[in-house]
């Protein structure tokens, strides 16, 4: 996809810059982006001579959403058959371990192509994907894939490699037990990635991180040091799940270990701010300490932990001892709709009914969506509209009947939950979105490859 090194938004209503401060909103502001990243913010900025002018007035301008935990391969899972109202536990059995065994180097391309239009849609413009359907047997294309993909959307992303070292998993992953790699094919694996496609620089648009499915059940309590050294070695972010129930991490870490979870993970290399974990829903005031004292990061997946019953995460308490948490959508097979403004907004909503009206106002609840997110993913210099920062931008119409009433119609896009309209998605200066379609996509062609591979993995499974 070809784009243009330089464009002028001309006009826009409404800039939410993505502050935590007065300055989280100004209005009547144009926008310069030159070579990928925001060159000027003022009123009324003269063209420049063969510069792409953009109409946006009638429009607000957020910062893209940094989706800090996803499984993209579940974009084809969604609302399997008796699923919707099983545990946690229930639904890894009777979900993820037995199609992730389907899924073959066409269905997963598929799953990528929807995953990146609904994250796109949804006001991201950033995805850390926790993949994990990695074997002994598997080869570099699943991750070729990824990145290709990703490289054609124009979506930043950081592969969060997931893995299995042990022979026995408590999600009973049959394949897994079967096939989990070894420590030295895991490390040759992710060196090889590392190598390829691990970016360090200014405006990154690809990362790799380390990632086992659960720092307890992947992998020995043992094999925690090495692995955070060859990551820490390799210049690469540490990721996992944590504290999503309280059955397999708190009752099995004080049962195995006499200790909380991020006890056991402090004694063992792995916090640090190099490091975020997702959900942290069953949490205790000393751990949340832990983890404030490490600037140990946090991914919130409000909707799928809502869907699964697995609890309400504290993020007041967190954003309290300074903890940055940042969102994620999580599988779309336990969280069905990948729309990250939903998160940003359900999970100010949560803390309001748990903490009461003031638990978190809407500059916090941006933020967390995009800055935060940044900084605990490592997508560096993005997250705020600032000059010098990441031309990482969504424009939101306001002109249509979803801003009706309004009387701060910036704030429609957060709280209709991500129902406006896009008029353009920029990342790194590229336009990715106009008119609320993917560029390079035909919606209706790719809907009819998922419909496919969705009855190729039915069948399969």
């Amino acid at each position: 996809m070809s784009y243009l090194r330089s464009y002028l938004l001309k006009g826009a209503d409404w800039l939410m810059t993505g502050k935590v401060d007065t300055l989280s909103l100004l209005n009547n502001m144009d926008i310069r982006i030159s070579d990928g990243v925001i060159a000027e913010i003022s009123e009324n900025i003269t063209p420049l001579p063969n510069e792409s002018i953009i109409n946006v007035a009638g429009c607000v301008i957020y910062p893209g959403i940094v989706n800090t935990h996803h499984h993209v391969f579940q974009s084809l899972l969604k609302a399997i058959p008796n699923s919707l109202c099983l545990s946690l536990g229930e639904w890894l059995q009777a979900v993820p371990a037995i199609y992730a065994r389907t899924f073959d180097t066409t269905t997963w391309r598929i799953a990528i192509q929807v995953a990146f239009c609904e994250l796109l849609l949804g006001g991201a413009t950033a995805c850390a994907d926790h993949h994990y359907l990695y074997y002994d047997d598997t080869s570099s294309e699943m991750t070729d894939i990824f990145f290709e993909e990703a490289e054609s959307f124009g979506i930043k992303v950081s592969l969060c490699r997931g893995f299995s070292l042990r022979k026995k998993s408590h999600t009973n992953f049959d394949r897994q037990v079967e096939h989990s790699e070894t420590m030295s094919q895991l490390f040759e694996r992710i060196e090889d990635t590392v190598n390829r496609y691990h970016q360090l620089d200014d405006n990154n648009m690809r990362s790799v991180a380390l990632a086992p499915g659960s720092p307890f059940h992947s992998c020995d309590i043992e094999d925690l040091h090495e692995l955070a050294q060859f990551a820490r070695t390799h210049a690469i972010r540490m990721h996992s799940h944590l504290s999503e129930t309280i059955e397999d991490y708190v009752d099995f870490c004080r049962e195995r270990y006499a200790r909380l979870p991020v006890e056991v993970l402090a004694e063992n290399d792995w916090l640090g701010p190099d490091v975020w974990f997702a959900h942290v829903v069953h949490i205790s005031e000393s751990e949340i300490k832990l983890l404030a004292e490490t600037q140990t990061g946090v991914a919130h997946c409000p909707t799928s932990n809502a869907r699964l019953g697995t609890g309400i995460a504290p993020i007041t308490q967190m954003l309290a001892r300074g903890i940055k948490v940042g969102i994620g959508v999580d599988g779309a097979a336990s969280a069905e709709i990948s729309n990250a403004m939903n998160e940003v907004y359900l999970a100010m909503l949560l803390q309001k009914s748990q903490n009461g009206p003031k638990a978190m106002d809407w500059p916090t609840a941006v933020a967390m969506g995009s800055l935060a997110g940044a900084e605990i993913a490592g997508f560096n210099n993005t997250g705020t509209i600032d000059v010098g920062k990441s031309a990482d931008l969504v424009v939101y119409d306001l002109d249509g009947l979803g801003s009706e009433g309004f009387n701060t119609p910036a704030l429609s896009p957060l709280l209709t939950a991500g129902r406006i309209p896009i008029r353009a998605s920029f990342v790194n200066g590229r336009k990715v979105v106009e008119d609320n379609k993917v560029l390079g996509i035909d919606p209706f062609h790719l809907a009819d490859k998922a419909k496919k591979s969705l009855n190729l993995l039915m069948r399969g499974g």
